[in-house]
């Protein structure tokens, strides 16, 4: 699915949310079931990821791996470690008061 097509539904996603007929979580898991990776659980990944990643929480280490779009770091990680070892991007990292350790260049 192109994000141009996610437009429409996100758009209805978000009326429903201020209808209350579906919580914000809802929709994450939604969204995230469909355009993304998401990690939550706390430990050590290394396989490659063909889509993005959403990391909702903290003490994740990525390493020795290639990713295929955005990894995006849960804003409700405050004071936790997100760490980065040997990983290739291709996009961007959006991270909201999240502490990262870069501990090698990120190709």
């Amino acid at each position: 699915m192109k994000a141009k097509s996610l437009i429409g539904p996100i758009m209805y996603f978000l009326i429903m949310i201020r209808k209350k007929e579906l919580t914000e979580i809802e929709l994450k898991n939604l969204i995230s079931k469909t355009i993304s990776t998401t990690i939550d659980k706390q430990g050590t990944y290394s396989k490659n990821i063909d889509s993005s990643i959403i990391i909702t929480v903290g003490n994740v280490t990525l390493k020795d791996m290639e990713v295929n779009g955005n990894i995006i770091i849960s804003e409700n990680l405050d004071k936790k470690d997100i760490n980065f070892h040997n990983i290739k991007v291709h996009g961007k990292i959006i991270a909201n008061n999240a502490n990262l350790h870069l501990r090698e260049k990120i190709k």
